[in-house]
């Protein structure tokens, strides 16, 4: 009985034939015989014989693999993006490797040279860089939800300033005015977009904005909790904010908390919207308006994007796909328009 794993010369030497003849029969390529054939392939069934994968890879130069990078693993909206990029991938022959960052540029760089870029075919990126890291040819990349802006990148993204221009016009229906805004970064097409959409829309309406009720801060709970502290702490001294206007899921979440736990009756007392879904909106009382965007499709049409690319050896597609967004209309906004 054998120990040693059996390679494709051992096979060749048993079978009597060439190196490049057991090659062709493992990749099922034409010009070898029936009678060969068989040969060969009782010789790798009888002793259990498996390609190494990644010398395949380092041959034809291709490993079926695409690598998504993703700012942290705990926001469902990121989850959502994977599968819709595992569901195109699957279908087309492709597994994915999935890397978080923790939305750090030192991370994601040191991913893609040491790691990433060796190991797939190409990349879909929710990037906290500015882009750099992926020009020069080391693989195809689009870039999702995060937009550069730049003519070197694929991207898809949705609209982000009409999004949040359509929240804060649904608010001042109602009969908003005092309206605190919690935003992410300005790096990005994300927090800028949204930002730019809040201002719009209260400049539109001709209603002054309040500088001190709008905080930049980063993407996650505790900004959220941080500055919705800061809002009460100031409508405990007489700022007067009536709602409150969340520009990504995690930070309404954070909101969400600290409302509860100060007992402020949400959509009552305080009215609040956020932008993307989280697990809080659907079960608190009352639910939770907000933005929706289309997460899932937004991954599966990134991945759809590559594949092209990458069966085109094209570096750049000039596609920027913008994606709609919908507002879901739930309880948490109060009509102040009603007496």
């Amino acid at each position: 009985m054998e120990t040693k794993q059996i390679t494709i010369k051992d096979i060749a030497q048993k079978a009597g034939v060439a190196v490049s003849t057991v090659s062709r029969v493992l990749n099922g390529k034409d010009r070898v015989s029936p009678e060969t054939r068989q040969r060969v392939q009782q010789i790798i069934d009888e002793y259990d014989y498996v390609q190494n994968a990644a010398a395949v890879s380092v041959v034809k130069r291709k490993t079926n693999m695409i690598g998504v990078i993703i700012p942290e693993i705990q926001n469902p909206f990121n989850a959502s993006i994977v599968y819709g990029v595992d569901k195109v991938c699957k279908t087309r022959g492709y597994n994915i490797c999935v890397f978080s960052t923790d939305d750090k540029v030192a991370d994601e760089e040191r991913l893609i040279r040491s790691v990433v870029s060796p190991l797939v075919d190409g990349i879909i990126a929710i990037t906290c860089t500015d882009g750099r890291i992926y020009l020069g040819g080391r693989k195809p990349v689009v870039l999702v939800d995060r937009g550069l802006g730049a003519d070197d990148f694929d991207e898809v993204v949705i609209d982000n300033m009409g999004g949040m221009h359509r929240a804060c016009d649904y608010l001042i229906k109602k009969g908003h005015r005092k309206i605190a805004y919690i935003s992410g970064p300005l790096e990005f097409t994300t927090g800028l977009g949204r930002l730019q959409g809040f201002r719009s829309c209260m400049e539109e309406h001709g209603i002054p904005i309040d500088e001190d009720n709008v905080y930049v801060g980063d993407w996650f709970v505790a900004d959220g909790r941080r500055a919705t502290q800061k809002i009460l702490e100031r409508n405990s001294a007489g700022a007067g904010v009536t709602a409150i206007l969340c520009s990504n899921n995690l930070i309404c979440k954070g909101c969400i908390e600290v409302l509860h736990e100060a007992k402020v009756a949400i959509g009552e007392d305080i009215s609040l919207l956020g932008f993307d879904e989280n697990d809080l909106v659907h079960y608190t009382t009352p639910k939770i308006t907000y933005v929706a965007r289309p997460t899932y499709e937004m991954g599966e049409k990134a991945a759809e994007m590559l594949l092209e690319k990458i069966a085109s050896e094209k570096s750049y597609l000039g596609q920027k796909m913008v994606m709609r967004t919908r507002l879901i209309e739930q309880g948490s906004v109060k009509d102040l328009n009603r007496k």
